[in-house]
Parts: structure tokens; sequence; C-alpha cells
């Protein structure tokens, strides 16, 4: 399954995308240590907020000090600069789009 993360506007236009699929799903499923990134669905869009997209930020601290493979550590990096792009302007909005 890939699911694609993008930045967008309150009417809908990308201002980025990420070049690779998001692939942190498997290790953020724990609903109590990780409540944001455990409800991206994976089949489906999930959009986040502002407040919602400075939490995401600290559960990828989290995951951050876990054991990632380089391909996962990568995913890990491009969602931090998608986030950061979001939290730049307001009426932002980071997406993930699902298969």
């Amino acid at each position: 399954m890939a699911i694609t993360i993008e930045v967008r506007t309150e009417s809908k236009l990308r201002v980025a995308t990420s070049p690779h699929p998001y692939l942190l799903w498997q290790h953020a499923r724990d609903l109590d240590g990780f409540p944001m990134l455990s409800s991206v669905d994976p089949y489906g869009d999930t959009i986040f907020n502002r407040q919602q997209v400075e939490r995401v930020v600290e559960e990828l601290a989290t995951l951050s000090s876990g054991e990632l493979s380089a391909a996962e550590r990568s995913s890990l990096v491009e969602l931090r600069g998608l986030c950061d792009e979001t939290l730049l302007r307001p009426h932002r909005y980071l997406w993930f789009v699902g298969a």
C-alpha cells in the first residue's frame, strides 16, 4: 500500500509533496504512543490541521529515536520537512493520501 504525503492549502492547492511513499505507519500503530500517526488511514485520505501537525512533529521526535531502516528514516525526514512547510503559513494542511 502506497501512502502519499502532501501539503495543501484550504482550497486544496498542492504546495509540496513527498517524492517517496510514507513508510512509518507500521511503527506508529500504538494509539497511546502515537495518537496522530496511528490514525493515518492507509486506504483513504487523512488530513491534519496546524495543531495536529504540531503533535505529529512530537511523535516524529519519538519515532526518530527508534530503530528504523534507511528508507524509513528518509521517510521520517521528508515527513518532518512537510510538517515544517505546513506550519510556515496559516490555512495549510498535511494530507496523507491512501491507496
